[in-house]
């Protein structure tokens, strides 16, 4: 229980924080963990049924480091597909930029040459 607060408070998001304190209580009470996290709408399923299982067997340390090992490797998919999709967007804008630095440059020495060359 103890654990359980501790990661609440550590929570920048004060939904979850209420949610997690509120499971604290019912688990004070004798509910278990998973089925507080069922009756929510914020946590997958996936995450309700892995700490369900987690508590039957008396493992639920083993399972939520897997679960914490699983959300890791989502995020880290997600980020690089990401971060696939902004390199060619990066790339078009830092040539457009350098484009227009040189037109910017290059336009006022022409138009000097002509100038020039007319007189």
């Amino acid at each position: 229980m103890k654990t359980i607060e501790i990661v609440a408070n550590s929570i920048g998001n004060e939904v979850y924080k209420k949610r997690l304190l509120l499971s604290l209580e019912d688990i004070k009470q004798g509910i278990p963990l998973a089925e507080n996290l069922a009756d929510s709408d914020l946590f997958p399923p996936m995450l309700v049924n892995m700490i369900e299982v987690g508590e039957q067997t008396a493992q639920l340390d083993t399972m939520t480091a897997k679960i914490a090992d699983f959300y890791e490797s989502e995020v880290d998919t997600s980020v690089e597909g990401l971060s696939k999709i902004l390199e060619p967007i990066i790339l078009i804008v830092v040539g457009l930029s350098v484009g227009l630095v040189v037109a910017a440059i290059m336009l006022p020495i022409m138009k000097l040459a002509d100038v020039a060359g007319s007189v």
